[in-house]
């Protein structure tokens, strides 16, 4: 069913603003990445209500978030990382880029009362290179 690809961005904000952790990260970070454009977009329309943080794509496919920031602009600066769950395990292709990455909490979105969709969420601590584009 392709409509399982479908994020209710309302749920996705819900998660962000109800938990204390992923709120206080939030407002903490410098900036919010993925790992593909179009989650990206997804957490930027979900998270715009509840901060101006910026947010952009650091991976394989940047598109218009190539243009729009450097990374070299966050060399020592903390990030928030947030990715479906089915590419958790490109969680460790950014781990040379930062001091660290811990997850701190996941955002399950549903559809019909059953979990579709779970956003996990990691703090990413100083940027001690940039991403290649």
């Amino acid at each position: 069913d392709p409509s399982t690809e479908l994020i209710d961005i309302q749920q996705l904000r819900q998660g962000f603003a109800e938990s204390p952790v992923l709120s206080e990260a939030l407002q903490k970070s410098s900036f919010v990445f993925s790992n593909g454009y179009y989650i990206s977009g997804i957490v930027a329309m979900a998270i715009s209500p509840l901060t101006s943080t910026p947010i952009t794509c650091l991976g394989e496919d940047m598109r218009g978030f190539m243009v729009w920031f450097q990374p070299e602009q966050w060399l020592g600066k903390d990030g928030l990382y947030v990715t479906l769950e089915r590419f958790q395990e490109l969680t460790d292709s950014y781990r040379a880029y930062f001091q660290d990455i811990q997850e701190i909490g996941t955002v399950p979105i549903r559809r019909a009362g059953a979990v579709t969709e779970v956003f996990h969420v990691y703090w990413a601590t100083k940027m001690v290179k940039p991403y290649p584009r």
